[in-house]
């Protein structure tokens, strides 16, 4: 199994790094400058806040997991599994609530970087970028390797769609956000879908 894991995990990580790749060009090439520009700015935003949110949060699933799966104490891997997902919600919920003080309370007054407007928005395209990991973790623990690569492979193939269709239909730069965030949600979603059965049944 170890050794099928390592094959697929190579194979998938190539074909999601093409698949990436494409996306990329294609991106680069539709847009101009400033708009590719200000999705930069927007993408290191959503994954600063994913940095915030981590909390080493993936590691510790990598470490537990496998140790609690070799115990069949599914149990207490469940509890673990959900604290971790309501520490992240937890610290999502934490980060709206700051940015509403800061945009409404300490500086009303003062004009301040439009983005903080949509920060809830961005708050829950950080959290899928660090559920995704959290449970392609798991995933890798039960040796579903094979399966987080298809998922994965998916998700880079419905981004470069996504982004081709926003980009020819004017959707501009939060179109390709969005688009993003939508194949990071479906890994989660795929993800979830895969363990709830080893896990709750």
């Amino acid at each position: 199994k170890a050794l099928f894991g390592m094959a697929y995990n190579y194979l998938g990580r190539f074909a999601s790094a093409l698949l990436s790749f494409f996306a990329f060009t294609y991106v680069v090439r539709a847009i101009s400058v400033d708009n590719y520009g200000l999705y930069g700015i927007v993408m290191n935003i959503i994954f600063f806040i994913a940095l915030l949110l981590d909390f080493g949060i993936p590691e510790i699933v990598l470490r537990y997991v496998p140790e609690y799966l070799e115990k069949n104490n599914f149990s207490v891997l469940r509890k673990l599994l959900e604290k971790c997902v309501v520490f992240i919600l937890s610290g999502s919920l934490a980060i709206v609530i700051l940015s509403f003080f800061v945009r409404c309370v300490a500086f009303k007054d003062i004009r301040i970087s439009p983005y903080l407007n949509f920060l809830p928005l961005l708050v829950i395209f950080g959290l899928f970028r660090v559920l995704s990991p959290v449970l392609g973790n798991v995933l890798n623990a039960f040796f579903f390797q094979g399966y987080r690569n298809i998922c994965e492979i998916i998700a880079s193939l419905l981004k470069l769609i996504l982004f081709y269709l926003v980009i020819k239909l004017g959707y501009g730069v939060w179109g390709l956000v969005i688009s993003y965030s939508l194949a990071d949600f479906l890994m989660v979603i795929l993800y979830f879908i895969k363990l709830y059965k080893p896990l709750y049944a």
